[in-house]
């Protein structure tokens, strides 16, 4: 074999490199697990290691006095080694464009750092720490692949430093402007794609993986179109190589050495041993640093996994990665993935196992995973969660995935499951659209067949039933019954609630009304073109070339539009605007647009059934509810009301809205003018500002329609 071919597949044990993925595993098995695998034994307790310079540090540390060897101090237990450290630190010095990070020999306790800096340094200094804690304090939660608590900015690498900085300076006051956020974007991405260039294998370094993926973020949602271009070349680069690189299986490097067991988090396989506690505070501290290696590369590929969906379900882009390829367990929970120390996260680690730790559950852990990997038996155990008609599977025989049992508890993973649900259903329609259909059927609304729509929502209700009830909206119409408690406007995870919520409403939507976008076949190059023909093909059409809307179509729709909007009001909402994911802010525009049709539809109906009882403004209530178009029109107003007392948060005040009297001939110019409203509130990222912009010409139209008089 030619020497000169790079080996980018390193044992984690020996430390010798190979070409192919498959050729490690197959040494890792041969000389470092069984019988052929040597054992050094603790010769004074009953420890063991892989490698006798493992044991050796264990005895020096565990077994001989500290006073015996005082040069021998351990590190600060509130400064772990930074995640993205490698051997390759030193070749990026070579391409930096901007000044090395300090030594880790000058480090200094976080809270002590912070306040030197605002003591010794400039205001710019300053006012970087400043866009730092805001990125983890407003962005952070919603694109979880940074450990927070790891994380140091004396030891970070400084092109993922920049554009942390960049993505914060957005959700703070700060010296970084548009012009500033362009420029950094521009130099750390060449600076860092020069670095990847001249090694491939450099992918692999956990900080290029996180650095890269927030520049494409910040160029897909940051609001120029060259940048964007240049986003969707990082995100064929990622991919092209973690399929080189095999990044993107649970078996890739530090997991195939013989001391990894499963993937862990939960209390999944393989953890049984792990909870027994540790023999020393450095094993502890070792076992914790691995975890977050490991989970930091899962959270990494699932992001980019994410972000691929993102532009298709934006642009209508082709999806260039399938959950199929994706090998990894889901993320962890996030009070686990959130742990500020060592103890902190083996503690939670132990209350996780020791609560689900059940006799029928060791039976199934020991079977053998599926060879699509767990993200696939995941999501199959959704899809196939009530079938028993052909006698595959009745109830008892095989239980849930123990991930899916803790979803309540980690927001991210119930993310990723409704969004691989949105990508099936696209997929789905996408082949129905191109396959031929009755003549009966090719104007109908609901592409999906029956069985397909059925099985999806039956999946989506499933993982609507294992995540926290206290995240949804207050009330629903169809749902009189249920008052549920909105969480804690301070909970840390309420914006990742919010943005499942919203991807949950909006899936469960187009199972019914799909994406206009999709089903026209329009692709568009960015987010402004994407917004502005996703609103011009909104627009109210004669009734000879638009959709058919039968009703079943309509009140499936109505019950999840109703509480999407509840979502997107600021007066009911569980995140304030400012916090909002911009993917998440384009998503409640799209089921706007699907409730600006269902208002059109529904008017001209409700206003003739208004004018036979006597006229438009009304009092009886029985005429509302009789009147299924009136029934529809005034549950969305009821939504999109501008009140902001108390009356609007409970079910006995929306169930009079049914009985106000309402201006139908004003019912689309009061809905835009709330969507415009609403939009504009959203300015953290400039999405909000071209929907409020795409929207404000279709309400100068309404208005000129109806005569409408201005509102101040």
């Amino acid at each position: 074999m030619d020497d000169t071919l790079p080996r980018p597949f390193k044992c984690a044990t020996c430390k010798k490199g190979f070409t192919r993925q498959e050729n490690l595993k197959r040494h890792v098995n041969t000389h470092h697990k069984g019988r052929n695998a040597p054992v050094f034994p603790c010769s004074q307790c009953s420890a063991k290691f892989a490698r006798s310079d493992l044991r050796k540090r264990h005895v020096e540390n565990c077994h001989i006095s500290t006073s015996a060897s005082p040069s021998k101090t351990a590190p600060p237990p509130s400064l772990p080694p930074t995640v993205g450290d490698s051997p390759s630190t030193a070749a990026w010095l070579d391409v930096l464009l901007t000044h090395p990070p300090q030594p880790k020999g000058d480090m200094l306790e976080p809270m002590q750092q912070i306040s030197q800096s605002y003591e010794q340094t400039s205001p710019a200094i300053s006012s970087e720490i400043r866009c730092v804690e805001s990125f983890f304090e407003g962005f952070h939660r919603n694109f979880p692949i940074l450990h927070e608590a790891s994380f140091h900015i004396v030891s970070t690498q400084v092109p993922l430093l920049n554009v942390i900085t960049c993505i914060g300076s957005l959700y703070c006051e700060s010296t970084v402007d548009e012009a500033t956020r362009k420029a950094v974007f521009e130099s750390t991405l060449s600076s860092l794609q020069q670095y990847v260039e001249q090694n491939r294998s450099r992918y692999q370094e956990t900080w290029v993986l996180q650095t890269f993926l927030l520049l494409e973020f910040l160029g897909i949602y940051g609001g120029n179109d060259t940048s964007f271009l240049k986003a969707q070349r990082i995100h064929r680069d990622l991919i092209d190589a973690i399929r080189l690189l095999q990044m993107s299986q649970d078996s890739s490097i530090e997991s195939l050495s013989m001391t990894s067991g499963e993937d862990s988090g939960y209390g999944e396989e393989g953890d049984e041993d792990d909870m027994q506690e540790p023999v020393s505070a450095e094993a502890l501290n070792e076992q914790w640093q691995d975890f977050i290696r490991k989970e930091s590369r899962k959270r990494c590929v699932y992001m980019l996994y994410l972000l691929d969906s993102q532009l298709a379900i934006l642009c209508n882009l082709r999806p260039m990665l399938s959950s199929l390829e994706i090998k990894y367990d889901l993320p962890c929970c996030e009070d686990i993935w959130l742990a500020r120390s060592d103890r902190d996260w083996f503690e939670k680690r132990r209350q996780r196992f020791k609560s689900f730790d059940e006799p029928d559950d060791q039976a199934y852990a020991h079977e053998t995973p599926p060879s699509q990997g767990f993200f696939y038996e995941a999501s199959q155990t959704l899809l196939h969660a009530n079938r028993n008609d052909d006698g595959h599977r009745g109830p008892g025989e095989k239980h849930k995935p123990k991930k899916l049992r803790l979803l309540w508890a980690s927001p991210f993973a119930a993310v990723i499951l409704v969004t691989q649900l949105q990508m099936m259903a696209r997929e789905l329609t996408h082949a129905s659209c191109l396959l031929e259909r009755p003549k009966s059927q090719r104007r109908a609304l609901s592409i999906l067949t029956d069985k397909q729509h059925a099985q999806i929502s039956q999946a989506l209700k499933s993982i609507a039933e294992l995540v926290p009830r206290s995240q949804k909206p207050v009330f629903s119409f169809f749902d009189f019954g249920r008052m549920d408690v909105l969480s804690d406007s301070h909970d840390d995870q309420t914006p990742l609630w919010h943005t499942f919520w919203i991807l949950w409403y909006y899936t469960s939507i187009t199972l019914s009304h799909p994406d206009s976008l999709l089903v026209s076949g329009v692709v568009e190059s960015n987010l402004p073109l994407a917004i502005a023909t996703a609103g011009h093909l909104a627009t109210p059409r004669s009734k000879d070339k638009r959709d058919i809307y039968e009703d079943r179509d309509v009140f499936r729709i109505l019950n999840d539009l109703e509480m999407a909007l509840d979502l997107l009001n600021p007066i009911k909402s569980t995140a304030p605007p400012a916090l909002e994911n911009p993917f998440i802010t384009l998503l409640g525009f799209k089921i706007c647009l699907v409730g600006w049709r269902l208002v059109r539809l529904t008017m001209p109906a409700a206003q003739r059934s208004s004018d036979n009882s006597g006229g438009m403004m009304l009092g009886n209530s029985n005429n509302g509810r009789s009147n299924p178009s009136r029934f529809v029109l005034d549950a969305i107003m009821a939504c999109v009301g501008t009140g902001g007392d108390d009356d609007a948060e409970n079910a006995a005040a929306a169930l009079a809205m049914l009985d106000r009297p309402v201006d139908l001939a004003r019912s689309e110019v009061r809905f835009l003018e709330w969507i415009v409203a609403n939009f504009t509130k959203r300015t953290t990222w400039p999405v909000g500002s071209w929907v409020a912009a795409v929207m404000h010409e279709s309400l100068a139209k309404a208005r000129e329609a109806y005569a409408a008089p201005m509102s101040e």
